[in-house]
């Protein structure tokens, strides 16, 4: 079955929303540099997340908003923003749009930190303009124990999370021949750059690098 409401005609929608699935899934990202890795990946990863948790809890499914709150990492090639106001609009926006489809619950999939605030902020905020129940899923940060859990390390920005996404969902967009050393950078919190010199971004000492095994990033 076609989940998603921009590959369904309005007749299909009409007939499925809301008597028989009154839920939707938002995939929102970003575009930016993600190491050796598409730059593509904050949305990636939301829209596979979104398609298969829809599949199995018989949601639909909107098109994905691919343009987000991009910073530090704005000045490498492909990398795109918007300003904080025009993305909060836009989202609002098309919450309403979705709300007035007839979906009763929206969950935004969000595959970008940037994006963070602006999204959980606009949860409260449609809810109590319009009774839209809404939940934001920052996937990285709700799966962090679990990334530690399976690779016994934390995870990190283009790092064994995140690359290991596209990884298994899309392996020829992982560009393992293209890492240098001078790829990954250390995060400190008492310290901003722009650019952050590294677009692999590792948050504790000796961990969260990329890691190129397949069938690990499978399971």
């Amino acid at each position: 079955m076609e989940r998603n409401i921009g590959r369904l005609n309005w007749k299909e929608i009409k007939n499925l929303v809301p008597e028989r699935i009154n839920t939707c899934i938002l995939p929102v990202g970003t575009m930016e540099a993600h190491g050796v890795t598409a730059t593509g990946t904050d949305i990636i990863i939301p829209r596979y997340l979104s398609d298969k948790i829809a599949e199995k809890f018989d949601f639909l499914t909107a098109p994905e908003i691919p343009y987000g709150i991009t910073h530090s990492l704005l000045p490498y090639p492909g990398s795109i923003t918007v300003d904080d106001r025009t993305f909060e609009q836009y989202v609002h926006g098309v919450l309403i749009g979705l709300k007035k489809t007839g979906f009763k619950r929206v969950i935004i999939m969000n595959g970008h930190g940037g994006n963070n605030q602006v999204l959980d902020d606009l949860a409260f905020r449609i809810y109590r303009e319009t009774g839209l129940f809404c939940a934001v899923i920052h996937w990285w940060i709700l799966c962090s124990e679990l990334t530690k859990e399976f690779f016994g390390e934390a995870g990190a920005h283009a790092g064994v999370d995140e690359n290991g996404m596209i990884l298994a969902i899309a392996p020829e967009l992982v560009k393992e021949e293209l890492l240098e050393e001078d790829d990954i950078y250390l995060y400190s919190s008492g310290l901003r750059a722009v650019p952050i010199p590294g677009s692999v971004i590792t948050y504790k000492k000796g961990e969260g690098a990329p890691r190129f095994n397949r069938e690990e990033a499978v399971k």
